[in-house]
């Protein structure tokens, strides 16, 4: 039997399959079309090469798209309407779950590679193979398991179940599901959302790399640069050190936009930029996730590719709609609380405030100078929060404040913050008390006063 190119095989697959309605790779045939494996074998070529020509095959089939525009059917029923609506939001939050359980198992699949590599060490070459091969989807039964078991997996069940009566489209499911993804990990707080971004890209990535054939070094490789992008590009605006300072040092949008003169607008920007931020971020894991595989098991692709290809272009689309979906989503309270009451987009201080703590850290600031230190940004930052903490506890100095307000403003200023203080302490003391010791009508009175002092707290206009 002679050889033949893969897109001759493919090409008397498809013929076949118009015929026969039969899968694109069979066991073994005798009507003279090769079997995949002795395709591999009489070429000579790597395995990973396949997986391009299957691509390639089912690249007409793929359509992936952003909605499902026949979900509404006829779309004057009322009855397909609301189906529709209720399919749409049960097809979102199944897909939000599934990126939440994505995260999840990425964790896992780490664990399980770094027991491999352990076992390796050991000398148990055996468990370290057969856990790789699971990963690589070698093991039909752990296949199956996982195609049962797993959360994500379910929850994919449900979501494709959804298809008909959902006007999301494969696209927007994939995007949801990424959401879902990010919200698990933000959800742990700043240190744990780190451990979660990087163990769950990394361990996501890893598998990948050994069912796209990846030797075990390449495979790691890849997971590491995943994993490690995720996390430096999540802190790019915020702390991460250029040439001695970070992104907002080299653009400073605080600068730019505290000159819009009106706060609606100037919120409303900030909103968008942090949108766009967040956005931006995600593109530049995407990218460098690529760069990665570009450098361990992909090196026989070109870098337009890998960088530029159609379905390159298309998940950096997806990646920064999801990035500013997400940046957008934790914004949008604290905008709205900006606009409603005209209070700072970035720090939640009204406008006095504001002008308080601006001056007393140029204040720390010029001290520190004049004692001869050398400030670093992090010693600005630690001012910066040593100042606000002041503020907070009213120790800010009479003097400071009388520089920046004139006489009626701080007496209004001072009077206020001291009502508040008097009416925190005493909503303090009152839930100090041992409700299980107190009686039933001194529970009564105890609970209405401390609802009586949040309500009169409430009515004191603080946006001075």
């Amino acid at each position: 039997m002679g050889v033949i190119s893969y897109e001759d095989y493919f090409k008397k697959k498809k013929n076949k399959k118009k015929d026969e309605e039969e899968d694109i790779l069979p066991i073994r045939n005798n009507d003279g079309v090769i079997d995949i494996v002795d395709l591999v074998e009489l070429n000579n070529m790597d395995i990973r090469d396949l997986d391009a020509a299957v691509k390639e095959y089912t690249k007409e089939e793929e359509k992936r798209t952003w909605f499902d525009t026949g979900a509404f059917e006829d779309g004057y029923q009322i009855g397909d309407g609301l189906k529709t609506i209720g399919g749409t939001a049960l097809n979102v939050g199944a897909n939000l779950l599934r990126g939440a359980a994505q995260a999840g198992e990425g964790l896992a699949k780490l664990g399980a590679g770094g027991v491999a590599q352990i076992s390796d060490w050991l000398g148990n070459e055996e468990l370290a193979e057969n856990i790789r091969g699971k990963l690589a989807g070698k093991n039909e039964a752990y296949n199956n398991w996982t195609e049962k078991y797993l959360l994500s997996s379910n929850f994919n069940k449900m979501s494709d179940s959804l298809d008909g009566v959902s006007i999301t489209g494969e696209k927007t499911d994939d995007l949801t599901a990424s959401v879902g993804q990010l919200l698990s990990s933000a959800a742990t707080g700043n240190v744990g959302a780190n451990i979660i971004m990087f163990g769950s890209s990394a361990g996501n990535e890893l598998e990948n790399a050994y069912k796209s054939g990846a030797t075990n070094g390449e495979a790691w490789g890849s997971a590491f640069i995943t994993g490690a992008s995720e996390v430096l590009f999540e802190k790019l605006s915020g702390g991460i050190k250029f040439g001695g300072g970070t992104l907002d040092d080299i653009i400073p949008i605080n600068e730019l936009t505290n000159k819009i003169a009106n706060k609606t607008a100037q919120t409303l920007v900030k909103f968008g930029i942090d949108a766009v931020g967040e956005g931006f971020e995600e593109v530049l894991t995407e990218v460098a996730s690529n760069v990665g595989r570009k450098l361990t098991y992909e090196d026989e692709k070109t870098w337009k590719e890998i960088l530029a290809s159609d379905e390159a272009l298309d998940s950096y689309l997806e990646a920064f709609i999801g990035g500013s979906v997400m940046g957008g989503g934790f914004n949008t309270s604290k905008a709205i609380n900006s606009i409603k009451t005209g209070r700072n987009y970035d720090t939640g201080l009204t406008t006095n405030e504001q002008l308080v703590l601006d001056k007393e850290i140029e204040s720390r600031k010029a001290e520190a100078k004049k004692q001869g230190k050398k400030l670093s940004n992090k010693d600005i930052k630690n001012i910066e929060t040593e100042a606000r903490n002041s503020l907070e506890r009213g120790d800010i100095s009479t003097d400071t404040i009388e520089s920046v307000l004139d006489s009626e403003t701080y007496n209004k200023y001072k009077t206020q913050t001291e009502e508040v203080k008097s009416i925190e302490k005493q909503i303090k003391e009152l839930q100090g008390k041992k409700m299980s010791e107190l009686s039933v009508g001194e529970y009564n009175d105890t609970t209405s006063q401390i609802k009586a002092l949040q309500e009169k707290l409430k009515g004191i206009d603080t946006n001075t």
